[in-house]
Formats: structure tokens, C-alpha cells, sequence
């Protein structure tokens, strides 16, 4: 999985790619390495044109926000937030089955049609 350095990455992510998964991670979070292990899962079912990326949650230089201590997920679809997601179960079955299923809900609420 790709990370983010910097906040041009970062506007050029969102900007290049139709549909991004971006995980917001916090290092040596015992949380954090749990949503890691569910976007490594994730990815071997979704449509391969989705753009998966990570970035460091304490880089507000990338982000350009403060945000929550929870690490989280953003769904964005051309350049738009549509999908958050913070924290995680204990179990990694679970966590990418209900992840699967609120980024499915909210593409298919928007019209979007991408196997995720």
C-alpha cells in the first residue's frame, strides 16, 4: 500500500483517481495496526482501479486538519469525502465485512457502481 509524504501526494491522490481509500493511522497504535491488517484484506477484493493509500495522522502538513486520536477511513469519490469510518473491531473478518458493506451502501446511494 502506497503512504502519502506530502500534501501534494495528497491533493494529486484525490484528484487522479475516481474512488480513494485512504487509512488515516497512528504509528504503534495497537488500533491503528488492526485497520492496517483490514485495508491489506479489503484490497484483495476490490475493484483493483480503487487507489488504496495511507497516510501518518499526525501529519497535519499532509492532511491539512487535526484529527481525532481514533485511526480512521475516508472513502473519497472525485475529490469529495463520501465515506468515514473510525476505529475498529477486535475481530479482522468483521471489521472488513462491515467496512465492505458501508462503502457499498454509500456508492450505491450516490449511484456509483464499483466493486468494493
Amino acid at each position: 500500500m502506497y503512504e502519502l509524504n506530502s500534501r501534494e501526494e495528497f491533493e494529486r491522490a484525490l484528484t487522479a483517481n475516481e474512488l480513494v481509500i485512504i487509512e488515516y493511522y497512528y504509528p504503534g497504535s495497537k488500533e491503528s495496526s488492526i485497520l492496517s491488517e483490514t485495508i491489506k484484506e479489503l484490497e484483495k477484493h476490490i475493484d483493483p482501479n480503487i487507489f488504496v493509500c495511507k497516510v501518518n495522522a499526525l501529519r497535519e502538513d499532509i492532511t491539512g486538519e487535526k484529527l481525532s486520536p481514533t485511526p480512521l477511513i475516508r472513502v473519497y469519490y472525485k475529490g469529495a469525502m463520501i465515506f468515514e469510518q473510525k476505529g475498529v473491531f477486535e475481530n479482522l473478518d468483521l471489521n472488513v465485512q462491515v467496512l465492505r458493506r458501508g462503502i457499498r451502501s454509500t456508492l450505491a446511494s450516490k449511484g456509483v457502481k464499483i466493486r468494493v
